[in-house]
């Protein structure tokens, strides 16, 4: 009776098992927003977790986020200073291109440059056709590169992403070429880059332009590249690194791009200032990523250590604003508000500039309408918020600081 008892309790494991397959579970992180994205995941690459997930294993067309995978097999290949011919005709494809002609020649690096800036499509069809004869033949080195970095649910038809049929990928995916992207350093600088130029050899100038909208948006750092088919939707991959820690953000089919990547913005923001300490967080929530660099820039240039002049705030970050303070009869508490900023500034300039230069300057503000107190060389706070309302009037970014380019405003 026992065995049999044994032998039933034996085959409904077997038969249980059998049956389940396991799931990847969905992250339980919330954003506290929902996105418009009909799929999306947020990967955490130091602690290799992935954050937030929506639908991440959903396959979705991937638009032109295909070229951060055509960008891989081109640098796998050629050489940035190689020469490329354009040798097809690219009439019929559609934009967003360069509308390259037979016979143009371009350095790789300025071909990538269109690629991943400016998502032109024919540069991605010139490339294929360098490389690989055809779009079909290149697209199965697409696909080799994609099995390899472990994106298996990726399958590529064409290099610039334009509908094709059978051509998918999932969020998850494209955060591992994401992630594979990473270790190519002329890809997450070209991503960065919000405008430039490039010359074809004959010396014809095309202009580039960026199409991610978050380098102008947000002063927070998210790179990556965007796409958009009617079929696809929007779509974007990137990467947001802060703090000595990188995020991956992957999104696909999405009404509201510019909105979700705001959202998983702030959801990185949470995470990464929650591990902060409270003096920490609140000089990152008041202040913009650059003016905290030029604050640590300035304490630096004035003797203090700061540590890594990137605009993270960090514990040493606070002792020196604290030491700061300190010196200049504030209340040391590590966080830099309006007086602390105006006394920061007003240090930099005595620093930066003779007595003679700084009663000229002030001079010129007189004039201009602006008023820095008395005319004497001396800057004070009333000194610094006439320099403050000369920037930006002239369009110049605010710091109280007379750089070069301040100076040179001022004199005409």
């Amino acid at each position: 009776m026992l065995n049999k008892v044994f032998s039933s309790i034996v085959a409904f494991i077997i038969f249980a098992v059998s049956i389940y397959v396991p799931q990847t579970a969905e992250a339980s992180y919330s954003l506290g927003a929902p996105l418009s994205a009909r799929a999306a995941v947020i990967y955490d690459i130091g602690n290799r977790k992935i954050m937030y997930s929506k639908n991440r294993n959903t396959k979705r067309q991937p638009a032109s986020t295909t070229k951060v995978m055509t960008a891989l097999v081109v640098l796998d290949r050629l050489n940035l200073n190689k020469v490329v011919k354009v040798n097809v005709n690219t009439s019929h494809i559609s934009p967003t291109k360069l509308y390259l002609k037979p016979g143009e020649k371009f350095y790789v690096k300025d071909l990538l440059r269109a690629l991943l800036i400016k998502s032109s499509n024919d540069v991605a069809t010139v490339i294929a056709h360098h490389i690989s004869g055809s779009e079909r033949s290149f697209a199965k080195l697409m696909n080799q590169k994609a099995r390899q970095i472990g994106a298996k649910s990726t399958r590529f038809v064409n290099p610039h992403g334009l509908p094709g049929k059978g051509q998918y990928t999932t969020p998850y995916d494209l955060a591992l070429i994401m992630k594979e992207a990473k270790k190519y350093p002329f890809i997450m600088k070209t991503m960065a880059t919000k405008t430039t130029h490039i010359k074809n050899l004959a010396g014809k100038r095309y202009y580039l332009k960026n199409h991610n909208k978050m380098l102008w948006r947000d002063s927070r750092p998210i790179i990556g590249k965007t796409g958009f088919t009617r079929a696809a939707l929007y779509c974007f991959v990137g990467r947001i690194s802060y703090n000595k820690r990188d995020f991956l953000v992957s999104i696909l089919g999405s009404l509201s791009p510019w909105n979700d990547l705001k959202k998983m913005l702030d959801f990185y923001s949470r995470l990464t200032i929650g591990k902060k300490g409270k003096k920490e967080a609140l000089n990152e929530k008041n202040w913009s990523r650059r003016r905290r660099k030029i604050f640590e820039i300035s304490l630096k240039n004035l003797g203090y250590n700061p540590g890594r002049a990137d605009g993270s705030v960090t514990k040493t970050t606070v002792k020196a604003i604290k030491q700061f303070q300190s010196k200049k009869g504030l209340t040391p508490d590590g966080i830099i508000g309006k007086e602390t900023s105006k006394k920061l500034a007003i240090a930099v300039n005595n620093k930066n500039w003779k007595l003679s230069s700084r009663k000229t300057f002030e001079s010129r503000l007189k004039k201009k309408g602006f008023n820095p107190g008395q005319v004497d060389g001396k800057f004070t706070s009333t000194t610094i918020s006439a320099i403050y309302a000369f920037q930006k009037k002239k369009g110049l970014f605010v710091d109280g600081i007379i750089g070069p380019t301040t100076a040179k405003h001022l004199k005409k």
